[in-house]
């Protein structure tokens, strides 16, 4: 076995692997979900906007 082995720096090494891949998964996470709710947010006052400003249409005047 190697001396890197057997002193724990290999162990060290993967533990701060995992700790990194962990938090940036979660900060990924984190924006997708900002996104989503952003996008849906516009989408909502778009929609809002639309249906507030129509007028009514005038048949066989």
């Amino acid at each position: 076995m190697s001396r890197q082995f057997l002193s724990g720096d290999v162990k060290k090494d993967v533990d701060e692997t995992r700790e990194s891949l962990h938090n940036l998964f979660s900060l990924l996470l984190t924006q997708q979900r900002r996104k989503r709710r952003a996008v849906a947010q516009f989408a909502g006052v778009f929609r809002e906007s639309i249906f507030k400003n129509l007028q009514p249409i005038s048949v066989g005047a």
